[in-house]
């Protein structure tokens, strides 16, 4: 018998269609235990297949048309900053009377002035409120991006991505010589190779004790601190700081430190 795991499809995810729920508080604390068990179902399972991302990116019908809204529709959804963009992440009660607006559409400009975060639009409201405008009267332009940002960066510079490979590099690192080829594939031949050197050196290190391990992971952490990190996941901004399975967005530590951290872990169970 054979199982696998696909993180996305094996997460409970946040709505992204019209009419789908949010996730429970039972089911958010669940996806944060999940979020710091991922590391370890990678390092675990019996294969791991690292896909490429290369390649032109596929399209998704009404992506990137814009739109017009008015404070009133507004009012009743809930932003989040990402980065230099503000977006829909949810809706309190239903969604805006019209159906205009959906999870995940970004607000470009507030009356004409492009906006940035949260505190531009609450200030371009406000300055819109003094000229004495309603609700109605206030021009809200967006974007549509039916399953959020995109994340144009190239694979082998997400830290994210970084973490998965190193992972498999821990895996190489700990089984027997003879296993190497069973336990890893991907269809990037620079992914293997990269991996396999990577797991090569980690065993090489943890034979000649803990002092030249220790030194070997400085140099895979100093190889994180190039890597990047974009806010394109709502899950990432809210659970980074709550991998223990904690709900809400606590920015306690940086997806980096996080990395980090569960990479330190990995390396202990090295013979």
């Amino acid at each position: 018998e054979t199982l696998l795991f696909y993180d996305m499809m094996s997460l409970s995810q946040r709505p992204f269609l019209p009419g789908q729920r949010d996730r429970t508080r039972e089911e958010e604390r669940r996806f944060g235990l999940a979020l710091a068990a991922m590391p370890f179902v990678y390092l675990f399972a019996d294969a791991v297949l690292h896909v490429s991302s290369s390649g032109p990116s596929a399209s998704f019908p009404s992506e990137g048309d814009v739109f017009h809204a008015d404070c009133e529709e507004l009012s009743s959804a809930i932003l989040s900053d990402f980065g230099d963009e503000v977006r829909v992440v949810g809706f309190s009660g239903v969604e805006s009377e019209s159906g205009s607006m959906a999870y995940f559409d970004r607000i470009v400009r507030v009356n004409g002035k492009a906006v940035q975060s949260i505190e531009d639009v609450d200030f371009a409201k406000s300055n819109a409120n003094l000229k004495g405008m309603r609700p109605k009267e206030t021009v809200i332009e967006l974007e549509r991006a039916p399953f959020g940002r995109r994340n144009e960066l190239p694979a082998e510079m997400r830290g994210w991505v970084y973490l998965e490979r190193f992972c498999s590099m821990v895996k190489i690192a700990m089984v027997d010589e003879s296993e190497i080829n069973r336990v890893v594939f991907s269809d990037s031949p620079e992914t293997i190779a990269q991996i396999l050197k990577g797991g090569t050196e980690l065993r090489e290190a943890a034979k000649m004790g803990p002092a030249s391990l220790s030194e070997r992971l400085q140099f895979f952490l100093s190889e994180l601190q190039e890597k990047y990190f974009g806010a394109t996941s709502i899950d990432k901004l809210c659970q980074t700081g709550g991998l223990g399975g904690d709900i809400g967005c606590k920015a306690a530590l940086s997806d980096r430190e996080i990395v980090s951290t569960i990479m330190e872990k990995l390396v202990t169970d090295l013979p």
